[in-house]
This record gives C-alpha cells, sequence and structure tokens, in this order.
C-alpha cells in the first residue's frame, strides 16, 4: 500500500496543498552556512544539489536558489507532476526515479544529497 499512495494523481495534489511546507523555516540558511555558500552566483557557480524522494518539490525549491542545478527524484510520477507543475525555478530539474538508482549522476559530482521525510520509502539497501 504505502508504494502506491503517491501514484494517485489527487492524493499528490492533496499532498501538495496540504501538507506543512518549509517556506520561512531558515532550512535555506541553515544549508548555506553548511556548505559555505551564499545566494549569490557565480561564487557557488557548478554546483549541483540532488533531492532525493523529493515529493512534489517543496524542499528542492527552497533550496534552489542555492545551487546552479538542482535535480529532485522520486518514484511517484504523480508527486513528479505536481512538483513540475508548482515550480518556477528555471535551474529545477525533476525526474522519476528510485532513490536506489542514482546512476544518472557521474560520481562526484554532486555537492549536496537532501531526503526529507523521504527514507522511509527506500525500499532497498544503498550498496556501500
Amino acid at each position: 500500500m504505502g508504494d502506491q499512495l503517491f501514484e494517485d494523481a489527487e492524493v499528490s495534489r492533496n499532498y501538495q496543498d496540504y501538507r506543512p511546507n518549509y517556506i520561512g523555516l531558515g532550512l535555506e540558511k541553515e544549508v548555506a552556512s553548511f556548505m559555505g555558500i551564499t545566494r549569490t552566483l557565480p561564487q557557488n557557480a557548478g554546483t549541483l544539489a540532488l533531492d532525493v524522494g523529493c515529493g512534489n518539490g517543496q524542499l528542492t525549491r527552497v533550496l534552489a536558489p542555492l545551487f546552479t542545478k538542482m535535480i529532485g527524484i522520486d518514484r511517484s510520477k504523480s508527486q513528479i507532476d505536481v512538483a513540475i507543475e508548482v515550480t518556477s525555478e528555471e535551474n529545477v530539474e525533476y525526474r522519476v526515479n528510485l532513490a536506489e538508482d542514482l546512476s544518472f549522476l557521474q560520481d562526484g559530482t554532486v555537492d549536496l544529497v537532501s531526503a526529507a521525510a523521504a527514507t522511509i520509502t527506500f525500499t532497498r539497501a544503498i550498496p556501500r
């Protein structure tokens, strides 16, 4: 059941509309401090962040201004469809993709990986 919960478009839309979001919590400031970057490009030009299990992109959109490129992945197509619909940031890309398969990325290219409220949906161990 849990694997298919967000395959329903109505559930994904309701999740977007009613789930608490990350706006105003200062997460972007904490990440910027941790990464030693500012919101000003090109100081952080060439940086890439990956939001694993991004759902409708709530955290993806908050962190996007800190990076040259932000990729959000989620196993649910309906969640990704909502994310694309509500995202205006041009540096954000979304993909329907399992968290456990990051083969579309080259090794050593990601500067930050985030996973907000998503690890419960990961189904396989990640090889070490």
